[in-house]
């Protein structure tokens, strides 16, 4: 069995971060691979049909991508954040050696820094260990037969008109940081959930609708966040055909 892409690609989350809440350093993340499996029966009918259908995702750096082949999916737009794009949730819990968050009154899980990002309610707390949930919304467009999605998290976070290298999810702190317990689950399209669910620390332009949503995990990943409504399309695990 393949050695999976789990703490790569939450390490990329984990980055985004430690890079709002305390000093930034580079983001390092192992490149690895995992697949992807349709965990409800019998398939029939599905857009994803395990043993014919193929589904795979890897991570290098802050690149993230996922690919499903041999769908049977509705043709969308393009463009993300629009509704009808497919849904990629990765529940984890990070262990941070030393972050940031605004004291109360301030909501709990504001992450700040005494640069870029004081607090709008109370006050910038010294960094501080730190054991938090999170979740990281990536969106994908299917041609018919192929639903996808491809991020520099590092690029599609920068504004425009700032240095490269600057955004949310570029920058990862120089201090020990763990992440586990991680459950990747794609979702069928829906547009109720993207606009009630905005992510703490959001991607630029048209991916405003993905990033991370902090101290929470979804309710399919033990958590209390709720999921999309239309159902599970693929899940991180492996298909047994033969």
């Amino acid at each position: 069995m393949r050695r999976d892409h789990r703490d790569a690609v939450k390490l990329l989350g984990i980055a985004a971060l430690a890079g709002t809440m305390f000093v930034a350093g580079p983001s390092r993340a192992d490149s690895s691979k995992s697949s992807l499996t349709n965990p409800i029966l019998p398939a029939g009918g599905q857009v994803f049909t395990d043993c014919v259908s193929k589904g795979g995702t890897s991570s290098s750096g802050t690149k993230t991508q996922v690919k499903l082949t041999k769908v049977t999916a509705p043709v969308t737009d393009g463009t993300h954040c629009n509704g009808d794009d497919y849904i990629c949730l990765v529940s984890t819990t990070d262990n941070i050696g030393s972050a940031r968050f605004c004291s109360p009154p301030s909501p709990a899980n504001v992450p700040c820094n005494d640069t870029d990002n004081p607090c709008a309610m109370g006050t910038c707390q010294a960094p501080a260990p730190t054991l938090i949930n999170s979740v990281l919304i990536l969106h994908a467009e299917s041609t018919g037969t192929t639903i996808s999605l491809k991020h520099d998290l590092c690029k599609d976070s920068t504004a425009p008109g700032n240095p490269a290298g600057s955004g949310a999810l570029c920058s990862g702190a120089a201090v020990p940081i763990a992440a586990y317990n991680t459950d990747m689950i794609c979702y069928n399209p829906d547009a109720a959930w993207t606009g009630a669910h905005p992510p703490t620390l959001a991607l630029q332009g048209q991916h405003s609708c993905e990033g991370i949503i902090l101290g929470v995990r979804t309710t399919d990943s033990g958590g209390t966040l709720p999921v999309p409504a239309n159902g599970i399309l693929v899940r991180e695990g492996s298909s047994i055909c033969k």
